[in-house]
C-alpha cells in the first residue's frame, strides 16, 4: 500500500477497507488493531503465507523491480506461486464496493474506465507479471 508516496512490497494497511467490506481480514490486522499503514518484514509475510496478495498499483513498478532482484524470495510465497496476485487501484481513490460509485460521489461521473485507461490496470490478476514457474 502507498503511504505518503510509493512503498515497498512489505507496506500494508491494517483494517483494509475492501477486505473489511468482504468481512475478511489481512495478515497485518492483529499487528495494528486500530488500523492504518504498517510495514512488516518480508520474513513475516513468508511465515504467514497469505492466500492472496493485493498490490497497490501506485507501487507496482517498485514491486516489479524488487521481484526482478529477489525472485526466489517472492516465489517462496504461495500466492505468487499459485497466481493469486491482484492489483488494486490506489487506496485513496476508493473506499466502498464499486470504484465508479466513489468517482461519481466525489467527482460527479463514473471515471473507473478512464482511470484504467490512464495507465492503471484496475482490479485485475497481475500474476503474469510475476512468473514463478
Amino acid at each position: 500500500m502507498s503511504y505518503k508516496g510509493g512503498q515497498l512490497f512489505t507496506g500494508s494497511q491494517s483494517l483494509f477497507a475492501p477486505l473489511q467490506l468482504l468481512n475478511t481480514s489481512s495478515i497485518v490486522d492483529s499487528l495494528k488493531p486500530e488500523g492504518g499503514y504498517i510495514n512488516v518484514d518480508f520474513e513475516y509475510i513468508l511465515k504467514m503465507q497469505p492466500s492472496y496478495i493485493f498490490i497497490d498499483e501506485n507501487n507496482l513498478k517498485i514491486v516489479l523491480d524488487d521481484f526482478a532482484k529477489n525472485r526466489d524470495q517472492y516465489c517462496s510465497l504461495k500466492a505468487f506461486r499459485e497466481g493469486m496476485v491482484y492489483g488494486v487501484i490506489p487506496f485513496n481513490y476508493y473506499y466502498i464496493k464499486k470504484a465508479n460509485e466513489v468517482f461519481t460521489m466525489f467527482i460527479g461521473k463514473p471515471l473507473y474506465q478512464e482511470y484504467v485507461n490512464s495507465g492503471y490496470l484496475g482490479f485485475v490478476n497481475l500474476s503474469n507479471m510475476f512468473a514463478c514457474g
